[in-house]
């Protein structure tokens, strides 16, 4: 079965070895790990999420599926179980930079684009249906 769960250290070498295969340097999620999320196949790693703050804003700075699991809608199922925990933290405000890596995403979720980055209200965004297409565990 495919779970989404908070970054563990048994996951940490699924990770790189999912990152390196993908062509993606481990060291620029290294410091985030905190705050990082994988979608995981038991240990396999099919894709990974994290957030920052930034003078008290919320970004989602990163959200990545392996290219060939890409048409499975992980990457819905990914940034919902992101933006639920931080709703519930407390913050009902997220944002996504532009990146040609997931603005076709963003797009497709309908999510606002306004000065020059996705706003993201997670109230607005639980209230539509989740696309998802397979049996995913959320942890």
């Amino acid at each position: 079965m495919i779970e989404i769960t908070k970054m563990d250290d048994k996951y940490l070498d699924g990770l790189k070895k999912m990152m390196t295969s993908e062509g993606l340097d481990f060291n620029s999620v290294s410091l985030c790990l905190d705050s990082l999320y994988v979608v995981a196949n038991r240990l396999d790693v099919l894709g990974f999420g994290y957030y920052n703050i930034y003078d008290n804003e919320v970004y989602i700075d990163h959200l990545y599926i392996k290219r060939n699991e890409r048409l499975s809608k992980l990457g819905d199922s990914l940034f919902r179980a992101i933006l639920n925990s931080l709703q519930l933290q407390g913050l009902t405000v997220a944002y996504m930079r532009k990146s040609e890596l997931y603005d076709g995403f963003l797009k497709s979720e309908n999510i606002l684009f306004e000065d020059e980055r996705y706003i993201i209200d997670t109230t607005e965004f639980f209230s539509r249906k989740c696309r998802g297409s397979k049996k995913v565990s959320i942890h």
